[in-house]
């Protein structure tokens, strides 16, 4: 007798059993994050700071080479806001931004390293700030107000283009 009549014949409950508990195991590993959440900053760090700086402008409207929290920001403007609150002077586009630090890769990523996506037809770059909670903070587009997302949802997930640790 083969080992798979064996089964059938002996007990069907046990083998729907074991197939349903590898099913399981497949999909529970295949629907997990592929990185880690980064821990958040410790209380009192700089990075921390950095993030609480940044967490205060949620809700500020966005505005095109916005700079103020008075006017609103636009991505860069919001980075360099909450930047330049801690000694920090960045360039001012989101480009720019992007050659300044060192490149992290995405798995060692940290609160206040900033991360950086292409979006929309023009494929532009975008630039947040990570919270170290697998979120980040970001000045979207018109119409909308600076906001924290999940970094991990798939929309940001397909367009991340690298990391960036300037502190």
């Amino acid at each position: 007798m083969t080992p798979s009549k064996s089964c059938i014949s002996r007990n069907n409950s046990s083998c729907c059993v074991l197939f349903l508990a590898l099913l399981g195991l497949l999909f529970s590993t295949g629907c997990a994050p592929r990185h880690a959440p980064p821990r958040p900053a410790a209380p009192g760090s700089l990075a921390h700071s950095v993030v609480q700086t940044a967490r205060s402008q949620v809700g500020i409207p966005y505005k095109r080479a916005g700079i103020s929290p008075h006017t609103g920001f636009d991505c860069s403007g919001l980075v360099n806001w909450v930047y330049a609150q801690h000694g920090f002077s960045l360039p001012r586009t989101s480009a720019g931004i992007f050659g300044q630090g060192m490149t992290v890769p995405v798995q060692d990523l940290r609160a206040g390293d900033l991360v950086f996506f292409r979006i929309g037809k023009q494929n532009r770059i975008h630039v947040g700030i990570a919270t170290g909670q697998g979120t980040f903070i970001h000045s979207p587009k018109p119409g909308q107000r600076v906001r924290e997302e999940n970094l991990f949802a798939a929309y940001w997930a397909q367009r991340k283009i690298g990391v960036r640790r300037v502190l």
